[in-house]
């Protein structure tokens, strides 16, 4: 392998390992020496002797390795022998003659600058710019001329390469460097562009017959970034000016948590606190760029400064406006934010930065971060119950239990004792009224209820806030407040800390939670009567859920439809969005056949179940509920309806009226017949009911049918009461 006298940093580090093995093992071996000597062989560049702990035993050998790095310029060309020496406890010595280490006398390398992104940035219609770093890192003597030109070519729409050289370079000795600066003319159509920009550099030099030849050849590939000319500006922001404690990132704003409190104390009401904005232009041009800030609690200032100049930014309107910044070059600026005098003023809240590009208004990034005001104490959650972010807890189920153990930290005089009293945050104002349901308790270290803690400037006290929640919560994040005021003091003089906490309730979607509910009164229908019922649908689950309503109709009824009100285009099914542990009300629209009969029965059936075209929801948060209803006729039509469709009871009474008249024929027909029979001349008419009684038993007749026609109308009443 080969090596370059004046390589450049790492490039001059050589390791070399060794593996010894001896046929009487490792215990024979008494020695073991590395030896490069100078091309002459004259004397040793070095003699490494490898310690007991240099060597480990594998497989009853000895390895190790050695690492050499030599000063650039000190090695001269040529090539170096590399010898192992190893000597044995009966004094015998082998060594073993490696091929050696060649130094070259001509070499170069090919880069860019350390302040110039590794990427080739390209616009429509524009010019790009590139400077390549090339370095002689061959003996300190040997002078060479270096050319260099693309290895592949470019679209024949973009203008041929353009070097500050056309001639080439010329480098004097190892060490020298140029700086070749290449300008390409890119066409304004970058559909078939290409990935990347190859280039070549060859390194040519004289020889002993005065001739020049080639000595050195190397390539570098960049990949092309195509840019608009101008772009969205990259921001982020940090707490400190050597940018170790980053609080925002456009490019990255799942990394960081926007409602985060980063702590301003009154002491700094007159000077400010500072945070750093970094403004990165990512466009093809120079631009410079309007920051606005759009979002800031009641009352607070800023300001913003250039931050290595110290100079404020020049206002215009609501606007800041920063200097020009190049391409893929960055700005800092210091953003110094006021907290307000007044106690009444709101205390913490989000800040919010619109950056702006100067030459389109169309291309804008927002950052945030919240502040957030204290008063001679701060508290601050230090460890909690899923050790994850400090201070937020979750996802968890409702009805779940959470644990924060925060440090209230008193900053003020030294020899002064305050009492700070510790509000939980069902007794602190500013909490949203759902968390008073909650359960907390607030414990020191040995478990005791912690009202209240004493402390002088620099103390601090260490306590734990226990959270139950309760079963109906919502799913998200819920942000809650304890309270910690100086006791012994009016309210409005008191100071005091408010110390966020967050507990993410995790989605529970539980089949069985969608209720339907009729809320109309539910009459009997008509025939070919159409309603309209009102429904109601309770989602009790923690997460807004897209209902999809369907219907299945009685047998035979024209079919439903259903809408979340009168002005809707009613439809066979409806998708409705339900809030968590809320509710939404709609109507259904049905319609009886004109063939219901008096006293029917009709059975509805809604079916109600979460709706997601991404990820289905599974066939058990399907849910049916049944709805019966009853039907009237008391119309004479509805005694052909009877007919047509008649019950067991009415062809049971069909049946008896057929009877009965089949009677009463026989009857009228059997008297006559009788009659008949007798001879007239033996027969006398009675003169009295006793006469006429005897006849009748003496002849064993039934009962005479006197009311035959008015039993015919009562059953034809009963008939069309059906």
């Amino acid at each position: 392998m080969t090596w370059a006298p004046n390589a450049l940093g790492e490039d001059r580090e050589i390791q070399f390992d060794v593996d010894v093995r001896d046929a009487f093992g490792r215990a024979d071996i008494q020695s073991v020496n590395l030896v490069l000597s100078t091309p002459n062989g004259a004397s040793a560049v070095f003699d490494k002797e490898f310690d007991d702990d240099d060597l480990r035993l594998d497989n009853e050998g000895l390895v190790g390795n050695y690492t050499w790095t030599y000063d650039a310029g000190s090695m001269a060309p040529g090539v170096y022998p590399l010898a192992l020496e190893i000597r044995d406890v009966q004094g015998h010595t082998v060594l073993y003659e490696h091929g050696g280490v060649e130094f070259v006398e001509h070499g170069i390398n090919l880069g860019v600058p350390s302040n110039q992104p590794t990427t080739v940035l390209i616009a429509p219609g524009q010019t790009s710019t590139v400077e390549f770093l090339v370095t002689h890192i061959g003996a300190s003597a040997a002078s060479m001329e270096v050319r260099l030109d693309l290895a592949r070519s470019l679209p024949s729409s973009w203008s041929d390469p353009v070097w500050d050289q056309p001639a080439g370079y010329t480098l004097n000795g190892g060490g020298d460097v140029v700086r070749p600066i290449l300008s390409i003319e890119v066409g304004e159509d970058l559909t078939n562009a290409p990935s990347r920009l190859e280039i070549e550099a060859r390194a040519y030099a004289e020889n002993g017959d005065g001739q020049l030849v080639e000595v050195a050849i190397v390539d570098l590939t960049l990949d092309f970034d195509e840019v608009g000319v101008y772009a969205e500006p990259r921001v982020s922001v940090f707490e400190d000016v050597e940018h170790q404690r980053q609080i925002a990132d456009s490019t990255r704003p799942d990394l960081y948590d926007e409602t985060l409190s980063h702590y301003v104390d009154m002491s700094d009401a007159q000077e400010g606190v500072d945070f750093y904005i970094d403004v990165f232009n990512a466009g093809f041009d120079t631009d410079a760029f309007k920051l606005r800030v759009t979002e800031l609690p009641e009352s607070w200032l800023y300001r913003f400064y250039d931050n290595d100049t110290g100079q404020q930014l020049v206002e215009e309107g609501i606007n800041s406006l920063t200097p020009s910044i190049g391409s893929f070059q960055q700005l800092t600026l210091r953003m110094t934010v006021f907290p307000p005098d007044a106690r009444e003023a709101q205390d913490i809240g989000l800040v919010r930065v619109l950056v702006v590009s100067g030459n389109d208004a169309d291309l804008r990034t927002e950052v945030a971060f919240t502040v957030h005001r204290t008063f001679g104490v701060l508290a601050e959650v230090i460890s909690d119950s899923d050790a994850k972010v400090l201070g937020t807890v979750g996802p968890i189920a409702p009805g779940a239990d959470a644990w924060f153990r925060f440090r209230i930290t008193d900053a003020g005089e030294d020899d002064v004792e305050t009492t700070w009293r510790i509000v939980p945050p069902n007794l602190l104002p500013r909490n949203d009224g759902i968390y008073t349901s909650w359960e907390y308790s607030i414990t020191d270290d040995s478990g005791a209820a912690a009202p209240v803690v004493r402390l002088s400037g620099d103390e601090y006290a260490d306590l734990r806030l226990d959270v139950s929640l309760r079963d109906q919560i919502e799913a998200g994040n819920h942000t809650i407040y304890v309270g910690i005021i100086e006791d012994g003091v009016d309210d409005d003089e008191a100071r005091y800390f408010d110390m966020p906490v967050t507990v993410v309730v995790k989605e529970d979607v539980i089949a069985g939670r969608l209720l339907i509910t009729l809320e109309s009164q539910l009459t009997p229908f008509g025939p070919g009567e159409s309603k309209e019922l009102g429904f109601r649908v309770d989602n009790q689950n923690n997460i807004p859920l897209t209902v999809l309503v369907s219907l299945d109709e009685p047998s035979g009824w024209e079919n439903g439809a259903v809408s979340v009100n009168s002005f809707q285009q009613a439809g066979s099914t409806l998708l409705v969005t339900v809030d968590a542990y809320s509710n939404e009300k709609f109507t259904v629209d049905l319609t009886a056949p004109t063939t219901v009969k008096n006293n029917d029965r009709a059975e509805l059936t809604i079916i109600v179940e979460p709706y997601d075209d991404e990820v289905p929801y599974g066939l058990d948060f399907k849910q049916q509920t049944k709805f019966e209803f009853a039907t009237t006729c008391t119309e004479v039509a509805c005694l052909a309806n009877e007919l047509r469709d008649p019950e067991p009871s009415t062809i049971g009474l069909i049946a008896m009226l057929v009877a009965i008249v089949l009677y009463g024929t026989y009857r009228r027909g059997a008297n006559k017949t009788i009659a008949a029979a007798l001879p007239v001349k033996d027969v006398a008419l009675p003169a009295s009911d006793e006469a006429t009684t005897e006849v009748q038993q003496d002849l064993d007749l039934p009962p005479a049918v006197t009311t035959e026609v008015d039993d015919d109308l009562e059953l034809l009443d009963e008939l069309s009461d059906l």
